[in-house]
């Protein structure tokens, strides 16, 4: 065995940090940019949302200055040169001066107590909202008011767990109390209990008995009975198809139903507009079916016979490096050599952030520029 030195030469490809995260940041989507920008603002102190009123200020004083360049070129010199309030108030010396009255009067750092805006009282807006109660909340709601024992309310809480979205009970009671000591008759105990509670038919294990449980709940019905006193839904037509028909019934063969309950397609018809109005799903009141807009990054618009691709960054958060820290960096009082290299670090990042969304934006409008053409 003999050591000996190979020289080799070979070319990779070899991506920096920051150009691996520009191309992730290039497959995100709308709202996951957004919240990636968010989260960018929030650990970055040298980043700020630009305000659309700072904006709209920018314009208007950029456009004031020039109305007064052209006035003072059609004018007379004066030797007396004012600086009018728009000039004083450029956005660096206003942006510099909110920083400073807030953090000169952010309690957090040694300020005054006593003086506490009526902004304070006001609670966070996460606590003005209001959330949706969902099935098992409900469920559990009424479980808590019964009159259960302490063991059997466990259990049912265990059975309250295993229902699905729509309110059914998908597993068998012998694999739910699998693993506890719960037995399987005490689950079927509690179970029927649980069948009581609202919305009517929840905790039901199939079709045919969620709609059975709420044709318990109908009372009386107009229509004729099968062995039991008229008037009464339990044994009636609708009970007889529910429990034997429903096949037949999704077919809509209701000449079938009839000559196999002995009755006539009348009578079946005025029973099918019963279990019409049952609900399938108990659980579907308290589903969350908030929809959420899709909103396209880029507009493909036509203008005077030519297709324009637009970008929209409506909704997204206008970035810039804050001219509080700006103003800060080059200040001239000296500040610990750690406190110079976090700035600088946290200004390289929110520069990269900047130029990664500009160029994230050129490359989307050139790549469906191309698809337009």
């Amino acid at each position: 065995m003999k050591l000996r030195l190979d020289l080799r030469l070979s070319q990779k490809l070899i991506m920096t940090p920051q150009l691996q995260q520009a191309i992730k940041l290039l497959q995100l989507s709308r709202l996951e940019l957004q919240q990636s920008l968010t989260q960018h603002l929030m650990e970055n102190p040298l980043l700020e949302d630009l305000p659309t009123e700072v904006e709209d200020s920018e314009a208007g004083s950029a456009d004031e200055k020039d109305e007064e360049a052209v006035a003072s070129a059609n004018s007379e010199p004066s030797n007396v040169e004012e600086s009018t309030p728009e000039e004083r108030d450029t956005p660096d010396e206003v942006s510099a001066s909110g920083w400073e009255e807030y953090f000169g009067s952010d309690r957090r750092i040694g300020g005054s107590e006593s003086q506490s805006s009526s902004q304070d009282e006001f609670p966070s807006y996460e606590q003005t909202m209001a959330k949706a109660t969902s099935l098992e909340d409900h469920l559990l709601w009424q479980l808590s008011f019964s009159g259960l024992s302490g063991r059997e309310k466990a259990i049912g809480q265990l059975i309250i767990g295993n229902l699905d979205d729509d309110g059914y009970l998908r597993m068998s009671l012998a694999e739910m109390v699998g693993g506890t000591d719960f037995t399987e008759k005490e689950a079927e105990s509690v179970l029927k209990d649980i069948q009581r509670f609202d919305p009517t038919g929840v905790a039901a294990r199939d079709l045919a008995e969620c709609l059975l449980l709420q044709i318990g709940h109908l009372g009386k019905s107009p229509m004729g009975s099968l062995g039991a006193r008229p008037g009464a839904l339990k044994g009636s037509i609708v009970e007889a198809i529910v429990q034997h028909h429903l096949k037949d019934l999704e077919k809509k063969q209701y000449a079938r139903i009839a000559k196999a309950l002995g009755v006539t397609v009348e009578e079946v018809f005025q029973a099918t507009k019963v279990i019409e109005v049952l609900e399938p799903k108990p659980g579907r009141p308290f589903t969350n079916t908030q929809n959420y807009v899709i909103v396209p990054d880029v507009f493909v618009v036509k203008n005077e016979g030519e297709w324009v691709v637009l970008l929209n960054d409506d909704g997204l958060p206008r970035m810039r490096i804050s001219p509080y820290y700006k103003q800060l960096m080059g200040a001239t009082e000296s500040g610990s050599a750690e406190t110079k290299a976090y700035l600088d670090e946290k200004l390289r990042a929110a520069q990269w952030v900047i130029r990664s969304i500009e160029q994230r934006n050129k490359t989307i409008v050139k790549v469906v520029s191309s698809i337009v053409k």
